[in-house]
């Protein structure tokens, strides 16, 4: 399929030469421009580093008034288990939470490009600003 171009002619002189005049180039600096924009807003951090640990913070028996509070087939709840992964990245290290998914899938001592995004993070009841792994990719 052939690409259309925007041309426009535009008479110079007293002579009827035309000279033509290809906006493409601006329409598509525009347009590059446009994504550069969206892509500074998105919400979007990345982090290449190597897995020092992983942990699974096993989730607590639910209480309440000091009584173990049971489920409609007699079990006992508990809390949700949590995952974590520390990485070290030149300049210093840090934990992040991660989903069990994530968490069967890294291997300590390998390099990752890990990719999130800022959030709202919960860690036993205290919500507080921090990055949330999505994915990894083994380097």
């Amino acid at each position: 399929m052939e690409k259309k171009t925007n041309r426009v002619a535009i008479q110079t002189g007293s002579t009827n030469n035309e000279e033509v005049i290809d906006f493409d180039k601006q329409v598509e600096k525009k347009d590059d421009f446009k994504a550069y924009l969206k892509k500074l807003n998105a919400n979007e951090v990345k982090l290449g580093g190597e897995v020092i640990n992983t942990e699974l913070i096993k989730g607590n028996a639910v209480m309440k008034d000091g009584v173990p509070v049971m489920d409609n087939l007699g079990n006992q709840r508990f809390y949700k288990d949590k995952y974590q992964v520390t990485i070290a990245y030149k300049g210093g290290e840090a934990t992040f939470p991660i989903d069990e998914k994530l968490f069967d899938t890294l291997l300590p001592n390998e390099n990752y490009l890990f990719v999130g995004r800022v959030g709202e993070v919960s860690t036993f009841g205290n919500v507080h600003t921090g990055i949330k792994i999505q994915s990894a990719f083994q380097l």
